[in-house]
């Protein structure tokens, strides 16, 4: 079994790719090659929007040594993680990997007494907010010009 993603790069590269109008066709060509059939016209475009966005918040978090995987797979299912992020935390050079999934929302928040978030005035779900712990931090929300992701960071 092969490796199961679109592309794999660190932030900084990544930043530099995606300014190459090729980009997103080259992620479609993966895309279709990889799992075997077309990529929607709607995701294409959620990568359009998501993808500068994350990358631009890690570069300029000086986190652009941080290697990027897009759409990676899992193995024995065919769910597929928008962005899995893998690097070192600082102090402790402990590796750290989160996990990205973007959306297409103007505003998120954590819900005070579930794992569920609120977007404006509505509840959605199942998508889990995950507290932080001794494992990790987290980034539980972000809200930039009409795209948000919910992350968690996981240490081995």
């Amino acid at each position: 079994m092969g490796s199961r993603y679109l592309y794999q790069g660190t932030a900084d590269q990544l930043a530099s790719d995606i300014t190459d109008r090729r980009f997103f066709v080259e992620m479609q060509r993966r895309f279709s090659q990889i799992f075997g059939r077309p990529v929607d016209s709607e995701e294409v475009e959620s990568w359009r929007n998501s993808i500068p966005t994350v990358v631009e918040r890690l570069t300029s978090a000086e986190l652009g040594g941080v290697q990027v995987l897009l759409e990676m797979s899992t193995p024995i299912t065919d769910i597929r993680m928008d962005m899995v992020l893998v690097g070192s935390r600082p102090g402790d050079g402990r590796m750290s990997v989160v996990v990205v999934e973007n959306k297409q929302w103007s505003m998120v928040a954590p819900h005070s007494d579930s794992e569920l978030v609120r977007l404006g005035n509505t509840r959605t779900g199942p998508l889990r907010v995950h507290r932080p712990t001794k494992s990790g931090d987290i980034a539980r929300s972000c809200s930039t010009s009409s795209r948000c992701c919910a992350m968690r960071t996981c240490s081995a």
